[in-house]
């Protein structure tokens, strides 16, 4: 009885340990994911801006070359 006693109580253990360590990488993955759609986010808003200003730009050449020819 005693041996099934120390044998779930090892089982309970190494399951609270094994949780705990899912727990903990699924926080760290969280916290990596946050950090990522952060950036991603910064990267759009630059990439945004840039293709705005692209475009601005292609339609006054497109006006200087229909003028030039």
């Amino acid at each position: 009885m005693k041996i099934l006693y120390i044998f779930r109580l090892n089982c309970k253990q190494k399951k609270w340990k094994i949780e705990t360590e899912v727990e903990n990488w699924i926080q760290r993955y969280d916290g990596d994911m946050g950090e990522k759609q952060d950036e991603y986010e910064e990267i759009d808003g630059v990439y945004t801006e840039e293709k705005k200003q692209l475009n601005e730009l292609e339609e006054r050449f497109k006006t200087l070359e229909v003028s030039l020819l």
